[in-house]
């Protein structure tokens, strides 16, 4: 798993939400130069970050992290 993998689910999933990067800077509490530079891969999210986005985006960290291929805990 590389951080361009994680950083793309996490923005696959920003979009699919309809969320703009400044409004997931707000969630994250960061600037949205630094959601772009996150999830362009430049620059790594936190442990914290990434709890956050999957609880947010109502996800496992194991999907994020691109161990589970679907998310577990969608609704069935």
């Amino acid at each position: 798993m590389t951080y361009k993998t994680l950083a793309s689910k996490i923005d696959g999933l920003r979009k699919e939400q309809h969320l703009s990067q400044m409004e997931l800077g707000i969630l994250l509490g960061i600037t949205q130069a630094s959601v772009s530079r996150k999830l362009s891969g430049q620059i790594p999210f936190s442990a914290e970050e990434i709890f956050e986005c999957a609880e947010r985006f109502n996800v496992s960290t194991e999907y994020l992290y691109g161990r589970e291929k679907e998310n577990a805990l969608a609704p069935a």
